[in-house]
C-alpha cells in the first residue's frame, strides 16, 4: 500500500514498472518542499525490497524496516532540518562513500536504495563523481534524488534518470485528510490546507508544530512593512538575505515563495476573487494596500519576483539581485487617519 497521498496516475505508472520488472535504475523526483517526494521515495524503496513481489505492503519486515528508517540498505544522504530545508552541500566524500558501498551485495533486502535529499545541492564534484556511477550502475542498486527543481541538477546526470514531477494536491483533501487522522477542528484544517497550497507534507507540519505559522507570519509582517519602509531598511533587508543564502538557499527561496503569494493575494483581493486569498487572516490590510496600488504596478512587480527568483537560479550575485527586487518595490505612504 502506498503511503503517498493521491499522484495517482505517478503510482500507476510505477506500480506497472516494478510488476513488470522495467523500473529505472535512478529517479529524480521534484517539486516543492513537502509535497511528498521523500514519502514516495521510501514508497519506490519498498516496493522493490517487499517481501509480497507486488507493491509495497506496509507489513512485512522489510517495508516496517524501511518506514521506521531502519533498514540497512535504504540510506539517505542530505540534511534538511524540521521546515524541509537543505542546510549543507553535498559534498563527493559523500558520493565516494556510496561508490563504495554499491559494490557490495544488499545486507537484508533485495536492493540497495540510495536517496539524496537536496540532490540541487551537491558540489560539481560530488555531481561528476555521480555521474560516473549512473553511467556504469551497479547491479541490484537504484539511486532516488529528490530536489525542488530537476533544473537545478547538471544535465548529464538528469538525462540519466527517470524524472517525476510531484503536483500540489487539492486544498480539500488536504483538509479532509488532517480531519480524518488528527485531532482538529474543520475550521483549522481549512485554514491550514489554505496556507498549505496543497503541500501536505507542510500541512501536518504545521499541525504538529504551530511555531511554523508564528515563524511564517512573522516573515509576511516584514514583507509588508517594506513596502512602507525606506531604501535603508530595504538594502538591509537584501543584505541580509543575500547572507543567508550562501548558507541556506532553501530558506531565501521559501521566502521568494511568500513574496509571490502575498503580492497575488493583493491581486485576488483587487479583483474581489476572495476566494483565492491564501493569506485570509491578512483580510484588511491586503485590502488597505490594493487600494493604493494599480493592476500594473501589481503585475509588474510580481514579473520581478519572478525574475529574481531566476535570476538566483542562475547562480547570479545574489545581493545585487535582491536589491535589484528592492529598487523594484513600489514604496507606498500610509493614509493619514
Amino acid at each position: 500500500m502506498w503511503r503517498i497521498i493521491t499522484h495517482n496516475q505517478t503510482m500507476k505508472l510505477l506500480e506497472n514498472s516494478f510488476t513488470n520488472d522495467l523500473f529505472s535504475h535512478a529517479y529524480i523526483l521534484s517539486g516543492y518542499r513537502h509535497v511528498g517526494k521523500m514519502t514516495l521515495a521510501l514508497d519506490i524503496a519498498a516496493s522493490l525490497n517487499c517481501i509480497s513481489n507486488l507493491e509495497s505492503c506496509d507489513s512485512c519486515i522489510q517495508c516496517k524496516r524501511i518506514f521506521d528508517n531502519n533498514h540497512s540498505d535504504i540510506k539517505i544522504i542530505g540534511d534538511y532540518d524540521q521546515n524541509g530545508l537543505n542546510n549543507t552541500v553535498i559534498s563527493i566524500e559523500s558520493i565516494r562513500e556510496i561508490q563504495s558501498e554499491s559494490n557490495l551485495k544488499p545486507f537484508e533486502g533485495k536492493y540497495r536504495v540510495y536517496i539524496i535529499n537536496g540532490a540541487e545541492n551537491l558540489s560539481i564534484e560530488a555531481s561528476n563523481a555521480l555521474l560516473k556511477l549512473l553511467e556504469e550502475p551497479p547491479e541490484q542498486v537504484v539511486f532516488i534524488l529528490l530536489t525542488i527543481d530537476n533544473n537545478l541538477i547538471i544535465s548529464t546526470v538528469s538525462s540519466r534518470c527517470k524524472n517525476i514531477e510531484l503536483r500540489p494536491i487539492q486544498n480539500s483533501i488536504i483538509e479532509k485528510y488532517l480531519v480524518n487522522h488528527y485531532d482538529i477542528s474543520i475550521e483549522s484544517a481549512s485554514d491550514i490546507s489554505r496556507i498549505s497550497k496543497g503541500l501536505l507534507g507542510w500541512a501536518i507540519r504545521a499541525y504538529n508544530d504551530p511555531n511554523i505559522i508564528i515563524e511564517r507570519d512573522n516573515r509576511l509582517n516584514i514583507i509588508e512593512k517594506l513596502l512602507f519602509a525606506d531604501d535603508i531598511y530595504r538594502f538591509d533587508y537584501a543584505k541580509e538575505l543575500s547572507e543567508e543564502f550562501s548558507k541556506n538557499k532553501g530558506v531565501v527561496y521559501s521566502e521568494i515563495e511568500l513574496w509571490l503569494e502575498f503580492w497575488k493575494d493583493i491581486i485576488y483581493m483587487k479583483s474581489n476573487a476572495h476566494e483565492l486569498i491564501v493569506n485570509i487572516s491578512r483580510l484588511e490590510s491586503l485590502k488597505s494596500i490594493s487600494k493604493l496600488i494599480s493592476n500594473d504596478i501589481i503585475h509588474s512587480f510580481l514579473k520581478s519576483i519572478q525574475e529574481c527568483e531566476l535570476n538566483l537560479k542562475k547562480n547570479l550575485n545574489s545581493r545585487l539581485v535582491l536589491e535589484s527586487l528592492m529598487l523594484a518595490l513600489p514604496f507606498l505612504k500610509l493614509k493619514k487617519k
